[in-house]
Order: structure tokens, then sequence, then C-alpha cells
């Protein structure tokens, strides 16, 4: 991947392509980091919430609903 880099900067219209694919990768590593990671709330000292995590099922975030008898 280094090499192919190099290569692309020898030109002068495919090294104005890498400066902007670097800069698109940066705003989007930006806005990963504010809006889409998942934040981690930090429990207050004191408190006896309980912290989640992985449960039975192995759904560590918690997306998936219990299983239902059928009706």
């Amino acid at each position: 991947m280094a090499g192919v880099m190099v290569l692309l900067a020898f030109d002068g219209s495919t090294r104005v392509a890498l400066v902007v694919g670097a800069v698109w990768l940066a705003l989007l590593g930006g806005v990963h980091a504010l809006w889409v990671r998942p934040r981690r709330e930090d429990p207050q000292p004191g408190s006896t919430r309980k912290t989640t995590g992985a449960g039975p099922s192995g759904d560590p975030a918690g997306l998936e609903e219990p299983a239902r008898a059928p009706r």
C-alpha cells in the first residue's frame, strides 16, 4: 500500500487525490469519534446501578430481545 501511495505521489493530479483522500479520511474519523462511536457511561461513585455487559446471549449491546413463547 505504501508503494502505491509513493507511485501516486509522482504525478501532480494523483498527488492532489492523495491529499484530498487524507483530508476526507480525517473528516470521517472526526465524525466517527463525535457522533458514531458508542459512549460508555461511567457509574457514579456509590451508585448501585448495574453495568451493562454481555448477557447470557452474548449480545454486548443488548440489541436482541429475549425469545418469547409462541402464542
